[in-house]
């Protein structure tokens, strides 16, 4: 493989990357489905996570696949609050910067502006 070829490959997932802390625990941005997305084997862990966050976000859900237990918020809950709502920007931002692919761009131009009030996407320097 020359080096030409190696510069060109675009890694696919780096560990923390995508990640937003909300009260204590990091969720992933999930840019497909838009929404942020924890998963855990710890039953008893997610529930805790499940009961706070409920009370805060009106569409909180949980479920268990394969053996993990995935707490989902939808971008629509994360809508209201600015903080968390400005920390995903920056995440989206940083990974639009990066990415190569054209589909991968388009998906995380529509999340972007999903989560802004106006129709611009502003990801400054």
């Amino acid at each position: 493989m020359g080096i030409k070829k190696i510069s060109n490959v675009e890694f696919k997932y780096i560990r923390g990357e995508s990640q937003v802390e909300i009260y204590g625990e990091r969720f992933t941005i999930d840019y497909n489905n838009l929404r942020l997305v924890l998963s855990t084997k710890n039953s008893i862990k997610a529930l805790r996570i499940y009961e706070k966050l409920r009370n805060i976000y009106e569409k909180v859900s949980i479920r268990q696949r394969k053996g993990y237990m995935i707490v989902s918020i939808p971008f629509k809950a994360i809508v209201k609050n600015d903080e968390l709502r400005n920390a995903i920007r920056r995440v989206l931002c940083s990974k639009l910067k990066k990415t190569k692919n054209e589909k991968t761009k388009a998906k995380i131009i529509h999340a972007l502006m999903k989560l802004s009030s106006s129709e611009e996407i502003d990801c400054e320097p």
